[in-house]
């Protein structure tokens, strides 16, 4: 693992406990739009969590961005 974003309620504390490359965001939402920004081709990337965190919304903020031009990323996140 290169780098760990975690989300919700005990994301600090997952955080903390992974050490290294680490951030944390609140909403799946605001953590969707910080990985679109890291991706490069080749990457995978894996989306583990519970039910309640919802992470599928960072995954449809993900593709958006992706499919969207550099210009318009902005507008998506």
């Amino acid at each position: 693992i290169d780098h760990l974003i975690a989300v919700g309620g005990d994301a600090s504390q997952i955080a903390t406990a992974a050490g290294g490359a680490a951030e944390v965001y609140e909403t799946p939402e605001s953590a969707g739009c910080a990985l679109a920004q890291y991706l490069a081709p080749g990457d995978a990337v894996l989306l583990k969590g519970s039910r309640g965190v919802a992470l599928e919304r960072a995954r449809d903020v993900i593709y958006r961005a992706l499919e969207t031009t550099d210009e318009l990323v902005e507008e998506v996140c």
